[in-house]
């Protein structure tokens, strides 16, 4: 766990001394919660208990480790800023103190390809080049060869960014049969399941096992899909396939 030690709490209204940081969430995607923060501040003022942490950037600035929404909103209002000086930052702490946040997978990777960290990089790049809007921490999970019902592994992959491409040819394979299905002349009812967890991970223990033909597969669904039950479970979606399938 990195240390934080600050160095002394300042007030300023001179908002031109601060910049974010680029590795963090995009602020941009969250006007909810500013303007929730907007709000707060229109009725009390900048609390002093939550500045923002900041850290010098050797060119006269400060880089916003926490709290670019509290500048953005404090900004429109014209609202003085309480911030505090750090003398020690690395990316860890950033990750750490967002730890207890809402930031979401997608801020994750977001957070580790803008520093560099070469497996998010290979995976991001690798997942938008088949179908970005996938379940970015199932997919994970995948490739680490996790069938359980669940998706904490590849949500601990995510937010550590160590996703690994173990089971890169299968989890493509399947990722190219989940977009071929999503495609096809499906009802809506199965059109909404085919990117949840279960009907991923269903599919995936299909590609994995090998023992059918994608094409066949393809066109049962669109036939008999009437047959086809929403499920909440990997292993009960796998069964219907298998039945529809035979």
């Amino acid at each position: 766990m990195s240390k934080v030690i600050t160095v002394k709490r300042y007030s300023t209204k001179d908002y031109s001394i601060f910049e974010e940081l680029p590795e963090n969430r995009e602020a941009d995607k969250m006007r909810g919660h500013q303007r929730k923060i907007g709000e707060s501040i229109q009725r009390h003022g900048f609390l002093d208990y939550r500045p923002l942490l900041v850290i010098k950037n050797g060119l006269g600035k400060f880089k916003v480790i926490d709290g670019q929404n509290r500048l953005r909103e404090a900004k429109k209002l014209g609202s003085e800023v309480v911030y505090e000086i750090i003398d020690k930052y690395d990316n860890t702490l950033l990750v750490d103190l967002q730890a207890a946040k809402d930031w979401s997978s997608k801020d994750y990777m977001h957070n580790y390809v803008t520093i560099g960290t070469s497996e998010s990089i290979t995976y991001v790049n690798w997942l938008n080049g088949i179908y970005p809007k996938a379940p970015a921490p199932t997919i994970a999970g995948l490739l680490l060869g996790d069938l359980s019902s669940g998706s904490a592994i590849g949500i601990r992959a995510i937010k550590s960014g160590k996703v690994t491409m173990t089971y890169k040819d299968k989890t493509t394979d399947s990722l190219l049969l989940l977009k071929e299905i999503y495609e096809s002349a499906i009802p809506e009812r199965i059109k909404r399941e085919v990117w949840k967890r279960a009907f991923v991970k269903a599919v995936y223990g299909l590609v994995r096992n090998g023992e059918f033909d994608k094409n066949i597969l393809l066109e049962k669904i669109q036939t008999h899909h009437d047959k086809l039950l929403v499920h909440t479970r990997p292993h009960e979606w796998f069964d219907n396939l298998e039945q529809i399938y035979i």
